[in-house]
């Protein structure tokens, strides 16, 4: 998993990449970089072409503004693909990484083969414990680590701005599976089951064990539910 580069619109983006096949490509959550994914890549790259960036603001790709909304980061990840010469993919993403594919579901859906959503941000209010947690660690990363500090994120967080996002989703028809850790600190498990009803082709895996980063907490298990759905019904496939 070595380091490489990619220029997009004056941006230096960074990611990993392992394996050979049909391109799969995660966006880590909101609090991490690509690293959020590295008990995965090497179960994942036996069977998939897996690219994990830093998605632009964070880790090791450039950081041009400290603010940015959703649709900076469904461009960004157009550019990216489209840099990769990636005609289609395979498309997972943890927390805001979730919210991230879904929203490019929305806007690019004949790019999309499978969505692995994974406690996708977008579906109800954080819960108070994770609002309180949320308030430490952003502090606690502007005081104490400015240098790997994230972006601050421009997203509706009212009622209204949720329903509208899920009004969206109803047109999406890729094939998801929705992942959720049942003892999720921030995002309720039962958001899970209002993204399950709100995108028409999907169903729900919940992980017992698991609370917000299922895929490094009960990393063997996740693997293997990603690997299981996207070996469903494989039609020919090149990327």
């Amino acid at each position: 998993m070595e380091s490489q580069w990619l220029k997009i619109d004056n941006h230096t983006i960074h990611y990993v990449e392992m394996g050979n096949g049909f391109p799969l490509v995660l966006l880590h959550g909101g609090a991490n970089d690509w690293r959020g994914w590295k008990k995965n890549i090497v179960a994942l790259a036996q069977r998939y072409r897996v690219i994990a960036p830093d998605v632009v603001g964070f880790g090791r790709s450039d950081k041009s503004k400290s603010i940015y909304g959703i649709d900076d980061f469904v461009n960004y990840l157009w550019g990216f693909v489209s840099a990769l010469n990636i005609e289609r993919m395979h498309l997972a993403g943890h927390s805001l990484g979730g919210r991230i594919a879904l929203e490019f579901a929305c806007h690019y859906p004949n790019k999309v083969e499978k969505l692995i959503p994974v406690a996708p941000f977008g579906f109800g209010r954080l819960s108070t414990w994770g609002f309180i947690l949320g308030v430490i660690s952003y502090w606690g990363r502007k005081l104490f680590f400015k240098k790997r500090s994230y972006p601050t994120l421009d997203i509706d967080y009212s009622k209204d701005g949720f329903k509208e996002f899920m009004e969206k989703l109803k047109n999406v028809e890729v094939p998801a599976m929705i992942i959720w850790g049942e003892k999720d600190p921030y995002l309720p498990v039962k958001q899970a089951y209002i993204a399950n009803s709100t995108l028409s082709n999907s169903r729900v895996e919940v992980m017992r064990q698991c609370r917000h980063i299922p895929q490094s907490e009960e990393h063997d298990i996740f693997n293997k539910l990603v690997l299981d759905f996207l070996a469903e019904d494989t039609v020919s496939q090149s990327g």
